[in-house]
């Protein structure tokens, strides 16, 4: 299995700048699974485009740009 936490990292701290207020995202990890969930600010899960494939990087990625989107709409 190839990783690379720093991509994780910088993801997660892009998300800390740049998540819209009221909006949360959260990471739960299993054995060899894990995923990532994009809370709104009623607290409801929202579903978001993403391929989750790619990894937990890419959904962090995936989730904050929809947030934006949702923010400003």
């Amino acid at each position: 299995m190839s990783y690379r936490p720093e991509e994780l990292n910088a993801c997660l701290e892009q998300c800390a700048r740049e998540l819209p207020a009221g909006y949360q995202v959260t990471i739960a990890v299993e054995f060899e699974s894990g995923s990532l969930n994009l809370i709104g600010p009623d607290g409801e899960n929202i579903e978001y485009p993403s391929n989750h494939e790619y990894g937990l990087a890419e959904d962090a990625m995936d989730a904050l740009n929809h947030a934006k989107e949702l923010a400003s709409g």
